[in-house]
C-alpha cells in the first residue's frame, strides 16, 4: 500500500487545499465552542450552533477536483429591548407626551452639618 494514497476522510480533509481546509474548520470549530460558551456566560440557556460542509467532486480523465465550502451559524445573541412613545406629530420619544412632569428641581448638597 503507497502511503501518498488517500484512505480516509480524515486524511482527504488533512490534505484537501494543502491543509488549509482542515486548518479553517479548526479555526471555526474553536469559534463555535467559544461563541457557545459566551453565551451560556452571558445568556444562559442552551445555545446551539451548526458548520455545514459541503463538498463537490468534479471527474475529468481521471483527474478528480475537488472544491469544499463550509458555513457556521451560530448562537444568536438577542438585542436589547427600547421603548418610546410616539408624538402627536410622529416622532418618537423616551418620555410619555400625554404624562404631564413633575415640577422637580435640584437640592443642594453643600449644607452644612450639623451635630446633635
Amino acid at each position: 500500500m503507497s502511503q501518498d494514497h488517500i484512505h480516509t476522510f480524515a486524511q482527504f480533509i488533512g490534505t484537501a487545499e494543502d491543509g488549509e481546509l482542515h486548518q479553517d474548520l479548526s479555526d471555526q470549530l474553536v469559534e463555535i465552542v467559544a461563541a457557545l460558551e459566551n453565551h451560556v456566560r452571558d445568556r444562559g440557556g442552551k445555545p446551539s450552533a451548526t458548520l455545514a460542509l459541503t463538498i463537490g467532486f468534479k471527474l475529468d480523465n481521471g483527474l478528480l477536483e475537488v472544491r469544499a465550502e463550509y458555513k457556521i451559524k451560530l448562537p444568536k445573541s438577542e438585542r436589547a429591548k427600547s421603548v418610546f412613545w410616539t408624538t402627536p406629530e410622529n416622532h418618537l420619544s423616551r418620555r410619555n407626551p400625554r404624562q404631564q412632569e413633575l415640577p422637580l428641581r435640584s437640592i443642594d448638597d453643600r449644607r452644612e452639618v450639623r451635630s446633635v
